[in-house]
């Protein structure tokens, strides 16, 4: 991709070992973040 996994994570602040699944329920909704 087009950005980098360091730079995603300084905006994002997640890391690439979790998926867009830790953050998303079944329905693709957003989960609560603890």
């Amino acid at each position: 991709s087009g950005i980098s996994s360091a730079k995603a994570q300084r905006m994002l602040g997640w890391t690439a070992k979790r998926s867009w699944r830790d953050y998303l329920d079944a329905d693709g909704k957003a989960l609560p973040r603890g």
